[in-house]
């Protein structure tokens, strides 16, 4: 056997096997409900309520791959924890989850330094993505080192494929010989040019709207009858955003699927939002 096909067994071995992952915090709360969910379909995990305790319990005992920190309250991990944490576990990757009770904390607590961290809303947006890659052991943005920049990690999210699986901006199912069309309804123009060069990349054909021409977004919705309707508001009243939801909804085919793109949505929000008839909600900003 020569270097090559040694090689070749040794990376096939790596991509079967499965992620090593540990979630420590508060797992049972229910702003993590989702990230939970999603760990568990993708790898085996294993939890513990709190990092001294996984220090009294494993230590290094256990070389993890991938540790999830969940964050409920502010300074919930002390500085000395993660230090800690580090070296002990010097070749994971160590991401915080952080809960709605921490959305001041940059401002008013301690951010541990040198970590992936996201609010739970941003959990489908950024951090689901780059987890699955992580869990396919393909590059993510995970990969790269701590001190890199939001932009850097944020193009490399960009590109991943399971970016847009995850929230929803991939190719729509169509019949076949049909043209799919994604209607993009968006009142932020950056975010909208964002959206229809992603579609446009997959060879899609994509028409745009701004939200409140009602008549006209009717009229263009029952001609084109499209496989998905994306909108994009940036009101935060959500009275406005309920009654355009209902109304893309009333006047669309009943296989349409319709994303939300809504700014930091609390759970209650995002409740109101898929029952007035959205598909999916996606919280803003992305990253």
């Amino acid at each position: 056997m020569n270097l090559g096909e040694t090689f070749a067994i040794q990376e096939k071995t790596v991509a079967n096997e499965p992620v090593r992952v540990a979630v420590v915090g508060d797992f049972r709360q229910n702003d993590f409900k989702n990230v939970i969910c999603q760990i568990r379909e993708n790898t085996e995990a294993v939890y513990y309520d709190s990092l001294p305790l996984f220090f009294q319990t494993n230590g290094s005992v256990v070389n993890y791959d991938l540790f999830f920190l969940l964050a409920s309250n502010f300074g919930q991990y002390l500085p000395r924890e993660i230090s800690q944490l580090y070296s002990l576990q010097p070749l994971a990757k160590i991401i915080m989850i952080a809960g709605s009770l921490t959305e001041g904390e940059r401002r008013t607590g301690y951010v541990p330094p040198d970590l992936f961290r996201y609010y739970w809303h941003q959990w489908e947006s950024e951090a689901l993505p780059n987890f699955r890659a992580f869990c396919k052991h393909r590059p993510s943005a995970w990969e790269l080192p701590a001190c890199s920049s939001d932009e850097q990690r944020i193009l490399k999210t960009l590109n991943l494929p399971e970016w847009k699986s995850c929230c929803e901006f991939q190719k729509p199912p169509v019949a076949k010989n049909a043209q799919p069309t994604v209607l993009v309804i968006a009142d932020d123009t950056a975010i909208r040019d964002m959206l229809v060069d992603s579609i446009k990349q997959d060879g899609i054909d994509s028409e745009t709207f701004y939200p409140y021409q009602v008549t006209a977004m009717q009229a263009k919705i029952e001609a084109l009858k499209p496989a998905k309707i994306i909108l994009d508001v940036s009101s935060e009243n959500l009275s406005e955003t309920l009654a355009v939801v209902r109304l893309l909804k009333a006047c669309s085919p009943v296989t349409t699927r319709l994303v939300v793109l809504y700014n930091g949505p609390r759970s209650d929000e995002i409740q109101q939002l898929r029952h007035a008839g959205a598909n999916r909600v996606i919280s803003k900003p992305f990253f």
